[in-house]
């Protein structure tokens, strides 16, 4: 960016901004702009329960032509280690009211334009564009932007859309209470645009939320407003009848001519300025409409409104929910009526960002790939089990997320399940099976005794994920991966159904992924990949449960790749003050075993995914985890290795299972002994056993 100012009356014509395009910035064309609304989003959440925040950021301002007002776009520029110096510069120059002109402009075309409300839908990418400020301009008055879209022009809306509109207030609701700390109230407006079927005045019921607890913010940069401000500004402007700005709100529109309208985490309220709010301003029909002159926007149906939290469910798990989801049984039990299901410790995978989310009525409504250590089953999940899972306030927030590809997902989650016959047909065999209820998985709830009755119900699933141990995990040339466990004590009742292999001798199952606490005691290392892309490298890890084994002398080196939007979820420094950094990761592949200078074995993992925690956090899941081990081992033992399954019965199905009272937690029962990473001399691998037979 350069530095130099140029003095008014000395500088070239200028381009109107209306001109700006991709062949237009070429040819080093000039274009007078002024800022307005500068902020910056900031990626401010928890990973993992290591409270870091601040894991990126984005400079965000509008740019308005100053001739011409309702000429406006957006520009920003995405923070990061080589451009943290010009990102800062620019959030000190670009303050409200700043005058530049653009030259060599560059335009960022990975900005998904259903996210820009301004009118011309050109994003341009402050990082690679010229700006000069210009200095000296007569009476410094602010450039308010001027939204030119319609009240009644919102009916040609699709899919979802953000906008800025300028319109008169009809009424202000009370504010509701709602889940996540959330309120929100309704505000109708309209703009004297009518509707062209019925010629009434078409009124907009536009629903603004905000955190119920609000917080004070430093950063006055930090977008939005909070809701007691916009609540006063909208009752404001309805007492003295003037119009007002709604700047970056969303809209969409149903197969079935229905609308939402609704706040995003940028809108922001301001007194109008321009000719259509000179002309709201008098025209005094339009502050006194009764009802038979307005037309109402259909609105899309709410979602339901039952509470899945508080109703129990029966235990399963991946594979063997698969088996029945969706077909029926000829089991009364599990067919006639609605059952309620839940699975935990699942390691659900980011849905692609290509992926349509939303049905029919613009509710989000996607398919996820749920697997845990007995297989994969691919559920559809709702839209308020999706906001709870990923800790997003609202649709549209995922929606952004999901675009940007800066969704959260725990790597381990406990979901619950509804499945019920299909209203096709009354007599169509076919089940809906989707998740209705999701949230990271509580840690210390692992599986109780209870759990492993499910076992011998189960055939054996590559496609799974599975606890393991740095050490234990295998290359393998006909899978993803190879986890060795050690043969564990099977209780009597269930040694039927065992496979053979004596206690301590080693099995291997093969899996697709890999969760391992693990420890890094060293700052990770990032090469960039592609224009946004970063290779992520960790040296000397180890396993945080300090097992030993025949290869603790080998080390461990895990790779993963990520963007710059998640870069620092996937480094492993320690942090100020820390000797180590702890996380879960998820293995995905056995890349290479070299030898060091020294001549010890390097080997060099894979990852897909990984979930930060604090030292304190990882030390009290140790148990748990050695825990998650021993149940995964026995898994393999009990599960029915190359038999077909054998059609249920009223004597023998997954309706058998017990009860789960509480999400994230199995139904009761005695604790699992914790798996024997330790041997000493003996010692029986299971010695707490008795316990499971209990």
């Amino acid at each position: 960016m350069a530095g130099s100012a140029s003095q008014a009356g000395t500088a070239a014509p200028q381009q109107p901004l209306l001109q700006l395009n991709k062949a237009s910035a070429k040819t080093g064309a000039k274009f007078s702009v002024v800022v307005h609304q500068p902020r910056e989003d900031i990626y401010t959440y928890e990973s993992g329960g290591a409270a870091k925040k601040n894991q990126g950021s984005t400079f965000v301002v509008n740019l308005v032509c100053p001739e011409e007002p309702s000429h406006y776009l957006q520009g920003q520029i995405r923070k990061s280690k080589k451009n943290e110096a010009l990102y800062e510069g620019l959030k000190k120059k670009m303050k409200q009211g700043a005058r530049f002109t653009m030259s060599k402009v560059g335009i960022d075309e990975k900005q998904k334009t259903k996210f820009v409300s301004c009118p011309l839908k050109i994003v341009v990418d402050l990082s690679s564009t010229k700006l000069e400020a210009v200095l000296n301009i007569m009476g410094n008055d602010v450039v308010q932007p001027v939204p030119t879209a319609t009240i009644a022009g919102s009916s040609e809306l699709a899919g979802n859309q953000y906008f800025d509109v300028t319109a008169l207030v009809a009424e202000v609701s009370d504010i509701r209470g709602h889940a996540n700390d959330r309120s929100s109230f309704i505000v109708k407006i309209h703009d004297g645009t009518k509707d062209p079927a019925t010629g009434k005045v078409k009124v907009m019921p536009l629903t603004i939320y905000f955190d119920t607890t609000e917080v004070v913010r430093n950063d006055k940069t930090s977008a939005g407003q909070p809701g007691s401000t916009m609540k006063a500004l909208a009752e404001e402007h309805l007492m003295n009848q003037t119009p007002i700005s709604f700047f970056c709100i969303s809209g969409s529109q149903d197969d079935d001519k229905k609308f939402s309208f609704q706040s995003t985490r940028h809108t922001l309220l301001a007194p109008a300025v321009g000719a259509k709010a000179e002309e709201l301003k008098t025209a005094t029909a339009l502050h006194h409409l009764n009802d038979d002159q307005m037309e109402v926007f259909a609105l899309q149906p709410a979602t339901s409104g039952r509470d899945w939290s508080a109703e129990p469910a029966k235990e399963t798990c991946c594979h063997l929910l698969s088996s029945f989801a969706r077909t029926a049984t000829g089991v009364p039990a599990l067919d006639e009526g609605e059952t309620i299901w839940q699975c935990n410790w699942v390691c659900i995978a980011e849905p692609p960002q290509d992926q349509e989310i939303r049905n029919q009525f613009s509710s989000l409504w996607l398919p996820l790939t749920c697997r845990d250590e007995t297989g994969t089953v691919v559920l559809y999940i709702t839209e308020k089990a999706v906001l709870s899972l990923t800790n997003a306030a609202d649709a549209t927030e995922f929606e952004q997320y999901h675009a940007e590809g800066r969704l959260r997902i725990p790597v381990f989650a406990s979901i619950k399940i509804q499945r019920r016959r299909s209203k096709a047909e009354q007599n169509d065999n076919n089940f809906d099976c989707y998740i209705v209820d999701a949230a990271e998985q509580d840690m210390q709830n692992t599986p109780s005794a209870s759990s492993i009755q499910l076992f011998h119900m189960i055939s054996h699933s590559e496609d799974c994920v599975l606890p393991a141990t740095l050490a234990m995990i295998r290359r393998s040339e006909h899978y993803s991966l190879l986890v060795e466990y050690q043969a564990q004590a099977v209780p009597e009742e269930l040694s039927q159904s065992a496979s053979r292999g004596e206690t301590g001798s080693s099995q291997k199952r093969p899996c697709t992924h890999a969760v391992v606490l693990v420890r890094s005691t060293k700052r990770s290392r990032c090469v960039q990949q592609g224009e946004t892309g970063y290779m992520v490298e960790t040296d000397d890890v180890s396993d945080w449960l300090q097992t030993h084994s025949a290869e603790e002398s080998c080390k461990y080196k895990l790779v993963s790749f990520c963007n710059l939007d998640n870069l620092m979820d996937f480094k492993l420094d320690p942090q100020k003050g820390e000797k180590c950094q702890a996380a879960l990761v998820s293995v995905t592949t056995v890349l290479d075993d070299e030898k060091d200078s020294a001549g010890r074995s390097v080997k060099c993992l894979l990852v897909e995914n990984v979930q930060q925690l604090t030292s304190a956090q990882a030390d009290a899941l140790c148990p748990q985890y050695r825990q998650m081990l021993y149940h995964a081992a026995l898994a393999g033992q009990l599960s029915r290795k190359g038999e077909k399954r054998k059609e249920w019965s009223n004597e023998e199905s997954p309706a058998k299972a017990k009860m789960c009272r509480q999400l994230g937690r199995s139904p009761t029962g005695p604790p699992l002994p914790e798996y024997p990473l330790v041997a000493s001399p003996g010692a029986s691998p299971s010695a707490s056993l008795a316990a499971v037979g209990a």
